[in-house]
């Protein structure tokens, strides 16, 4: 059977149900190596759980296309 991985995982941190931190973390039991970049509209880390607060790039909003691609380039590429 294949492994399949995730190169990259994009999400907001604010989300109805669960943040974005707890969303990393989950995603991060089954796909440990994956690459991490959050977005959010707030200034702040708020209710980031220690473990994804180290890991997880964050992008303040509002950004411009140009941006988000070179995060994406930067986190895929080095």
């Amino acid at each position: 059977m294949e492994q399949q991985t995730i190169d990259l995982h994009i999400s907001d941190v604010i989300m109805p149900g669960m943040n974005g931190y707890d969303l990393v973390d989950l995603v991060g039991q089954s796909y440990p190596n994956t690459r991490v970049l959050l977005v959010s509209g707030f200034a702040g880390r708020a209710d980031g759980n220690a473990k994804s607060a180290h890991t997880a790039a964050l992008l303040a909003k509002p950004y411009s296309a140009t941006t988000l691609l070179h995060r994406v380039h930067s986190h895929l590429f080095g």
